[in-house]
């Protein structure tokens, strides 16, 4: 008996079926793609906060280790400085300070600077000119200075994790440092 090799062809439950398969697949993968983006976006953020906060932390602690009075402002959001100007215009060059019974003085006169969140930037204001040190990743900053000549202080951003950042990811995204003030004399508010 001799079979017919007439043209061969899917039936339309089959194409059904393959269809259906396709797009569920195809579907997978988009919602994948989605969900692998959205992890390296919250990735990126958390990144970029966490570089924020260091370059925070270092513009605070150098300052600090310089300052000859701190104060706090803003119910402790606010970090006062008193820096000695360590930069003689008239010569270009830095002054040497003395050191007089373990104390580091200046004899110069002395420069105000005070850290603090405002909007969504963190700024860093000296004798009156405003630096953005870090936008829209600060969120607190908190500082405490009772136990001195050491200054703790620290900072927090809102991670992007979830919709609602529940507590233990507000508390990953905190970080605390403690300074030691080098250069006071008594005169720490």
């Amino acid at each position: 008996m001799k079979q017919s090799c007439g043209p061969a062809a899917f039936t339309l439950l089959e194409l059904l079926v393959a269809t259906g398969i396709g797009s569920t697949m195809l579907g997978g993968l988009v919602v994948g793609s989605i969900a692998l983006q959205r992890g390296y976006s919250a990735a990126e953020y958390q990144i970029g906060c966490q570089l924020d906060q260091m370059r925070v932390i270092d513009y605070i602690t150098r300052d600090l280790r310089r300052a000859t009075a701190v104060s706090t402002g803003n119910q402790n959001r606010k970090l006062l400085l008193t820096l000695p100007d360590q930069w003689d215009s008239a010569t270009t060059a830095t002054r040497v300070p003395k050191v007089l019974t373990g104390t580091v003085r200046y004899n110069t006169a002395s420069i105000p600077v005070a850290y603090y969140v405002e909007g969504d930037a963190f700024i860093r204001e000296e004798n009156g000119v405003r630096t953005t040190v870090a936008t829209r990743r600060i969120e607190n900053f908190f500082v405490q200075a009772n136990n001195l000549p050491e200054v703790q202080f620290e900072l927090a951003f809102t991670p992007r994790f979830s919709r609602t950042a529940g507590e233990e990811q507000r508390t990953a995204a905190r970080i605390s440092t403690t300074v030691r003030v080098r250069n006071t004399a008594g005169d720490v508010q």
